[in-house]
């Protein structure tokens, strides 16, 4: 500060001079830019303090020694550079907004709501405790730790070294593509990805996971974290083999919970087993006999319903639950038991261990004495005036 001493010795002439080198001191208040108004020192001071304007750049000393944190303009970008050992901390207790793009070198981490409305690119670590939203794509180096919801309109690429980890809480929504590079990726909530989502290491999903285009998993994927209680829906085909890790250890459905209808070429195996007993074949009939019914060869198509004059003719029985059904590409067949046991509609009185034979109307009749049989009965029926016919289970032959 300028300081002017004057002496109670001094003459009028030696004050004046004194006076005079006070301009030097303060110098020329044209010499202020343009963007300050004021036209003394005081108020120029006070300009200053409440609306700085630096032509250049701001360097603020560093308190470790490794260099000073730069707050500079070039052309249209904002910078603001630290020392490798100097964290800038930006103290803001509501959401933090960036209208345009958002570039950082270093890790960033966010207290509270993050938004961006251009591309967002961070070289270290992203954390974020709150909501993170960027209007187009997002590009993280390091780790992504996100605690609240992720919303990405563009694309993503999360991570580029193997050591990287992502974890995202609340609910992850990207609007293109995503890429994740990382260690291990753990969403505890939904992903939705519009376009194509490729995991190149293990990944961990909580919740519900949609995928518009591609879906590529290159490490461990995990899908759901309670036993029975998670979903995984398939809205496509698989167009690659699905090969256990290990050898016999894993089943397909359960006693409880079943495949209903599995379609294939060839079934290769050690054992198979089924809940119904007998081997079927589809044979066109000219009507739709209902189970139980015995047929014999013959009739406009190539099996009908037994007459008791052709036994030589039987076939089998028609079968409601085949075990095995063969030739079941044919078009409006009938499926007939040819081994095995099916329940027989059967007519008069049968014995278990009798032999049955062919009776008019799809019926088998007991005859011990006959030359050809086709079943053996396993259980009895007493025959009534009431109720001349029935049902028993007998073993075809």
């Amino acid at each position: 500060m300028a300081v002017i001493n004057v002496a109670t010795s001094d003459t009028f002439e030696q004050w004046r001079v004194k006076s005079n080198g006070l301009a030097t001191l303060v110098g020329d208040d044209s010499g202020l830019t343009s963007r300050y108004t004021a036209t003394d020192v005081i108020g120029a001071l006070n300009e200053i303090k409440s609306n700085s304007t630096f032509d250049n750049e701001i360097n603020i000393a560093d308190q470790i020694g490794d260099g000073v944190v730069i707050l500079a303009g070039e052309a249209a970008i904002l910078k603001l550079t630290a020392g490798a050992q100097d964290v800038i901390t930006l103290n803001q207790t509501g959401n933090a907004t960036v209208a345009a793009d958002l570039d950082t070198i270093g890790a960033m981490s966010v207290g509270t709501t993050l938004g961006v409305t251009g591309n967002t690119t961070v070289g270290g670590t992203l954390t974020s405790q709150g909501l993170l939203t960027a209007n187009a794509d997002i590009d993280c180096n390091g780790l992504i730790n996100v605690s609240g919801t992720l919303t990405v309109d563009g694309s993503s690429t999360l991570g580029d070294q193997t050591s990287d980890t992502t974890t995202i809480t609340g609910i992850a929504t990207v609007g293109n593509g995503l890429t994740v590079n990382g260690a291990v990726t753990t969403l505890n909530q939904g992903l939705t990805v519009s376009g194509a989502a490729q995991f190149n290491n293990a990944f961990n999903m909580g919740d519900t996971l949609t995928v518009a285009n591609t879906f590529t998993a290159n490490g461990n994927t995990v899908l759901g974290n309670s036993t029975g209680a998670d979903l995984v829906t398939f809205g496509s085909r698989v167009n690659t083999a699905i090969v256990p890790n290990v050898n016999n250890s894993y089943t397909l459905g359960e006693s409880s919970l079943k495949w209903s209808t599995v379609h294939a070429t060839t079934f290769s195996g050690t054992a198979t087993t089924a809940n119904y007993a007998d081997l079927a074949e589809l044979y066109l009939s000219d009507f739709a006999y209902e189970a139980g019914t015995v047929v014999q060869i013959g009739g406009e198509e190539e099996v009908t319903a037994s007459t008791g004059e052709s036994n030589h003719s039987i076939l089998g029985v028609v079968s409601a639950y085949p075990a095995y059904l063969m030739n079941n590409q044919l078009e409006n067949g009938i499926p007939v038991a040819l081994k095995g046991r099916v329940p027989v509609k059967v007519g008069g009185t049968i014995k278990k261990g009798d032999r049955l034979v062919g009776a008019p109307e799809g019926h088998g009749v007991a005859d011990n004495e006959a030359c050809r049989s086709f079943a053996i009965a396993l259980g009895d029926f007493k025959a009534t005036k009431k109720n001349p016919t029935g049902i028993v289970e007998a073993v075809i032959l």
